[in-house]
């Protein structure tokens, strides 16, 4: 038997256009680390500067400034530079978007798929 990458098995599965499956594939990404999921929590409904991070994670600057690009690149935080200081807020549109094309591939049933010739032992 032969395994599929995750990214084949999403996209024979569903019918989403190509370059909704790479930011979808993106945005997941850039939250399946719990500081980033943490730093979002952090940053909901209000806006921080980078060093209140500091002050709330259990993290070096370093290491929060990477999960800061993450998110940034991905589209889920927009980073506002005023002089020397960086303030993040979440991309409110863009989660959204993405729950909302996270909740179409949850939801979409492909019919033409391959099912085992053995009906799993009577199980299905």
């Amino acid at each position: 038997m032969t395994l599929l990458p995750v990214q084949t098995i999403i996209e024979a599965a569903i019918n989403i256009r190509g370059d909704i499956m790479e930011e979808l594939i993106v945005k997941l990404k850039a939250l399946c680390d719990e500081s980033r999921l943490s730093i979002i929590g952090l940053l909901a409904d209000r806006e921080l500067c980078a060093c209140d991070f500091v002050e709330n994670l259990d993290l070096t600057q370093p290491t929060i400034s990477h999960h800061l690009k993450v998110l940034v690149e991905s589209g889920l935080v927009i980073c506002d530079r005023r002089g020397k200081w960086c303030f993040y807020k979440n991309n409110d549109k863009e989660i959204k978007s993405f729950m909302e094309d996270l909740e179409r591939l949850a939801g979409t049933r492909k019919e033409n798929i391959k099912l085992c010739n053995t009906d799993c032992n009577g199980r299905r």
